[in-house]
């Protein structure tokens, strides 16, 4: 239908002919912001400051909804069908919907406008990682042993891993704190690659590590997001320092 309707005739029939709800829309992948016609938000002078993009909204209000660990009952919003995203639950009053949208962004440490602007905070991987931080700003301090996302490689070169660490400060403008770990310290570690805390009385094990509380939640596959980054990041500046030193 896409490549025989313009914006608008493809909106009037996803949305009016077949009912699929704005947020739907967008998570099966088309960009139909403009033709959003949503009657109760119009009518609603408690949304005036929410998200003009769906999208955009709902990667934050799914993103605090998992890092509180709100249940499931309680949410607002909801794997979309086939789970490439979320969406927002069609039915949810615009009270609850403006009221967890302030405390997401009171979470993330930001003004509507600010996460407005049509460059930032795209992606929910963005979204959760700020939220971490900032959440962790509040949680973390000194003294602390941690398991964290080590940011400079162990034994060797490519030998990046989750390691154990005790935290000597925290730098809660910066979003960053300093890890002691086996051998030395690592400075400027972003306090969303901090993943737990050390309890030895806990006797689960989470990351593949006994004795370790997580931090929200347990995410393996975030984890591995991280290690991975930190190693993109690693070769990056290691490239540069040398392409300096010839």
């Amino acid at each position: 239908m896409a490549e025989y309707f313009d914006d608008s005739s493809l909106y009037d029939i996803l949305h009016n002919t077949l009912e699929i709800c704005n947020d739907e829309i967008g998570c099966l992948g088309f960009a139909l912001y403009d033709e959003y016609v949503d009657e109760q938000i119009e009518a609603s002078e408690v949304q005036s400051d929410l998200l003009p993009k769906s999208g955009k909204l709902v990667n934050l209000l799914s993103a605090y909804e998992e890092l509180q660990q709100i249940p499931d009952e309680e949410r607002i919003t909801r794997l979309a069908p086939g789970a490439f995203g979320y969406c927002l639950d069609s039915d949810v009053p615009d009270e609850r919907l403006h009221t967890v949208y302030q405390q997401a962004l009171s979470a993330l440490e930001l003004e509507s406008d600010e996460i407005q602007e049509a460059e930032s905070f795209t992606s929910r991987d963005e979204i959760i990682s700020r939220m971490r931080d900032c959440l962790l700003a509040k949680e973390l301090t000194a003294g602390d042993k941690v398991l964290f996302v080590a940011t400079e490689p162990y034994g060797g070169p490519g030998d990046f891993d989750l390691r154990g660490g005790v935290i000597e400060s925290v730098d809660e403008k910066d979003k960053t704190c300093s890890v002691r770990g086996t051998f030395f310290t690592m400075e400027k570690v972003p306090l969303h690659y901090v993943l737990g805390r050390y309890n030895p009385a806990v006797g689960e094990e989470h990351y593949g590590v006994r004795g370790i509380v997580p931090f929200f939640c347990e995410d393996k596959e975030l984890a591995g997001y991280y290690l991975n980054e930190v190693r993109i990041m690693w070769d990056v500046e290691m490239g540069e320092e040398q392409d300096l030193s010839m």
